[in-house]
């Protein structure tokens, strides 16, 4: 149950204890109200319906966009601490095209992969980074196939993770066991993983 008792509180009634409630709120962003019944259904499709408060605002945005700009909001309160003006982004599916645009300089930052990888190994300006993200494998369950909670588990089993990330990716990338990516949480009192404290049944 959700109430608002004052313009700046927001009160969570829980049906029963959840211990770890605190730590999902924390996925969730407030939404500008004025301009979402504004917009309506078209709010954040694109730059000039998207409501921002933080150093850069985004701008030639739009659901179909290759690419679109990141420029520094004059009104942040911190903008003397925001050295970069402005960003630019571009979507690029194809990875020697990135590794060509890398080389002449047009680029700043890309992510690689396979082959690439093998090829830049010795370049000066390959940085490696661990992150907190996770791929996955996800099934149609209105497939009545693959509905069969037997025949998931039967292909999570068969699948080579080790394999997928050492031969195919090829980027650092290593096997995930859980959905909680390594390196996200540690426990505080005995500093272990999260995926560590899992209990497989």
């Amino acid at each position: 149950m959700f109430s608002a008792p004052s313009k700046y509180v927001l009160k969570i009634q829980l049906s029963q204890p959840t211990p770890y409630f605190a730590s999902q709120m924390t996925g969730y962003y407030p939404t500008n109200e004025a301009a979402v019944k504004r917009y309506g259904k078209q709010f954040g499709t694109s730059a000039d319906k998207i409501v921002t408060n933080g150093a850069y605002k985004i701008k030639n945005f739009n659901t179909t966009s290759d690419s679109w700009d990141y420029v520094k909001d004059p009104e942040y309160f911190a903008k003397k601490a925001v050295k970069i003006a402005k960003v630019h982004v571009t979507v690029l599916k194809d990875s020697s095209t990135i590794d060509n645009l890398f080389a002449t300089g047009k680029l700043d930052d890309a992510p690689l992969s396979g082959n690439l990888i093998q090829k830049e190994a010795k370049n000066p300006a390959l940085t490696k980074t661990v992150a907190a993200n996770m791929n996955y494998l996800q099934f149609n369950t209105k497939n009545p196939q693959l509905n069969n909670v037997n025949l998931r588990r039967a292909v999570s089993a068969a699948l080579d993770r080790q394999a997928m990330t050492t031969k195919v990716l090829q980027d650092g990338s290593k096997p995930a066991k859980a959905f909680v990516p390594q390196g996200l949480a540690t426990n505080p009192s005995t500093g272990k993983d999260s995926p560590q404290m899992l209990i497989h049944h």
